[in-house]
């Protein structure tokens, strides 16, 4: 679903910035502008100007720059769409869909959010008012260390433990049985109707904009102990996370996210002072959830359950949350302890001090507990390695994987080489689970390259791209790859609007393309005329030769396919790592002029041309198996 242009457009123009940053910074008046301190980085002194003549902010510090809808996007984490939305409720302003959007479902969506913001309302009067939630809950809450202003910053209800309760107050009110049942707040059976939610404590659910989109709920004496709404046009299970509407700001000023499993934690960390605080709440981390964090940081802390069942969902969450290129920490708790137990039992200061000073990083959390659970003797050592192999194996960017790498040898003492090799299996389905099938079983020499320390010291920057590529032209250029296209052949085509940046490696290209094309072959006597850092560079490519040793094979049971052996595959991806490149090369140059940009009319145009760029990097990105970060 999309906005129409004229509904932007009018949005644009009935904006006042000044009106809307003044509900997140404290601005004062200089001159012409409204200075603030910087929401996107830390100072003392305000480097954040507001010019409202213009409609635009910048920051003098870090270089964050752009108009009312970027803020919002930038700051409070909403979407294109999320931020235009809300400008338009804020200013009154009609918005109209384009002619392609169901008409029926956005009103649909909408009426819901009018039910769901109405029962949240009626929820809360029940705990507030009435001596039945009074009675029965707030002990509970007290008991869980819970306060009344963290309660009422929540929205916390609860629901009455009467059949037809809530039914009969919502349609007296006017809101009929189908929409109620399309949000998942009655339930129809045999022609007759029961409230779903009955004597429970009602957790609100709200989506990055603030609406409520559904509740959990619990049962201080019934099983099942928590329900959650049902899927509806407004809710998907697994896509949202409890608290990260109130905790965005935090998360985003302090780039971290702290990530808890239940509703109480969550709360009890939040009035522990530690704001940045979210849960996954009855739902294995997702990968829509990971998105949703991202928004506002790279650095997730988890602080699960100290049981079993915490420690296992700890350990599942890390291999996920590194494959989405995560800075991951991990807070281990003592025995059956939970985040809002142990809060309670430490105090408030205590509870933020150890979150802060026993954060593990995942490699030392990971071999820790896998040891603890592990047999004894080299068998149970070799599953933990494996276990921790996995782990690195799906982290996409280079310098950190090789960082860590680094610090499992020492941790576990073991040669650092071994455990490059062995994460050569694991990377082509760690790193992309959707990979094409034609590559699901096949580990070129590339993948190995790829994951090697040096690669990884050495930036992959677009000189090492350029050089690989003439590496694999030299070594395999006449080999064929289909009855009548040689690898040069196929290289050069793939390559024709491409050219060099790197002079030396630019010159060797353009003559073995020359001499492709005029013979048919190419003929590394070629070079023999040429200057002799020409002729260095070219024979050290020839020779230059990284292999696996066949004993990995023999011995440990390792394969991994050699370059040769898929040389389509090998040029496809040497191929689409010089293109990412390139596009990154473009979208710093786009990055400097638009700090430059002199007019609203050049900042905009810009900024489509950074979108474009920004889409297909992320596309060659997903060909790749890598993370690209916005």
């Amino acid at each position: 679903m999309s906005i129409s242009q004229d509904t932007i457009g009018a949005v644009q123009d009935r904006v006042h910035i000044e009106e809307v940053l003044a509900d997140f910074l404290t601005l004062k008046q200089k001159g012409q502008k409204l200075w603030a301190l910087c929401p996107f980085h830390s100072e003392r002194s305000a480097s954040f100007s507001v010019s409202p003549d213009r409609k635009r902010y910048k920051c003098f510090g870090c270089g964050a720059q752009g108009d009312t809808v970027s803020f919002l996007m930038a700051h409070q984490g909403m979407s294109f769409t999320e931020a235009i939305q809300y400008l338009a409720q804020r200013y009154g302003i009609t918005i109209v869909w384009n002619k392609h959007v169901d008409k029926a479902q956005q009103h649909e969506q909408e009426a819901l959010y009018i039910l769901l913001a109405f029962a949240q309302e009626h929820y809360r009067d029940n705990l507030a008012k009435h001596a039945q939630g009074q009675k029965l809950i707030y002990p509970y809450l007290g008991e869980r260390g819970l306060q009344p202003g963290v309660v009422e910053h929540f929205g916390l209800g609860y629901s009455l433990d009467t059949p037809r309760g809530f039914y009969e107050v919502a349609v007296d009110k006017g809101y009929d049985a189908k929409l109620l049942e399309q949000a998942g707040l009655i339930t129809v059976r045999s022609g007759k109707v029961w409230d779903r939610f009955r004597d429970r404590l009602m957790f609100p659910l709200h989506n990055v904009a603030g609406k409520i989109i559904g509740f959990g709920a619990r049962s201080l004496h019934a099983q099942p102990k928590y329900i959650n709404s049902p899927e509806t046009l407004v809710y998907t299970k697994g896509h949202n996370l409890y608290g990260l509407y109130q905790a965005r700001v935090s998360i985003n000023q302090l780039d971290n996210c702290f990530l808890v499993e239940g509703y109480i934690d969550a709360l009890a960390l939040h009035q522990a002072g530690v704001k940045n605080t979210v849960a996954t709440a009855g739902t294995a981390l997702t990968d829509t959830q990971i998105q949703l964090i991202k928004r506002f940081t790279h650095k997730v802390t988890l602080v699960f359950d100290g049981d079993l069942a915490g420690v296992q969902a700890s350990l599942k969450s890390i291999d996920r949350l590194l494959a989405h290129g995560f800075d991951v920490r991990i807070v281990p708790l003592l025995g059956s302890e939970d985040p809002a137990s142990y809060a309670l039992k430490v105090g408030v200061k205590a509870i933020k001090d150890y979150l802060t000073t026993q954060a593990q990083d995942f490699i030392t959390f990971k071999a820790h507990k896998l040891l603890q659970q592990a047999e004894q003797g080299p068998e149970g050592r070799t599953k933990v390695i494996q276990e921790l192999v996995q782990s690195l194996a799906v982290i996409p960017e280079g310098v950190k994987r090789a960082v860590y790498t680094q610090a499992c040898g020492k941790l576990l003492e073991i040669d650092e080489k071994v455990l490059w090799e062995a994460q050569a299996q694991y990377l082509p389905q760690s790193l992309s689970p959707d990979r094409p099938n034609k590559y699901q079983s096949r580990y070129s020499r590339v993948q190995k390259i790829v994951s090697s320390p040096q690669m990884m010291l050495d930036n992959n920057g677009l000189a090492l791209c350029e050089k690989n590529i003439l590496r694999v032209l030299i070594q395999y250029g006449n080999e064929k790859i289909t009855s009548q296209k040689t690898f040069a052949a196929y290289l050069f085509d793939e390559l024709k609007d491409v050219s060099f940046s790197t002079p030396v490696y630019k010159d060797i290209f353009d003559k073995l393309k020359e001499q492709a094309v005029r013979d048919g072959s190419i003929d590394h006597t070629t070079i023999q005329n040429q200057p002799e850092q020409v002729k260095k560079l070219f024979l050290d490519l020839v020779n230059k030769s990284c292999t696996i040793s066949q004993h990995w094979a023999n011995r440990y049971g390792i394969y991994v396919n050699k370059e040769e052996d898929n040389l389509e595959e090998t040029a496809f991806k040497l191929i689409l790592r010089l293109k990412l490149r390139l596009l990154q090369q473009l979208i710093a140059k786009n990055q400097a002029e638009l700090e430059q940009a002199s007019s609203d009319e050049e900042a905009t145009q810009l900024l489509h041309v950074r979108a474009t760029l920004k889409k297909s990097e992320r596309e060659v990105g997903k060909q790749l198996s890598m993370v690209i970060h916005n």
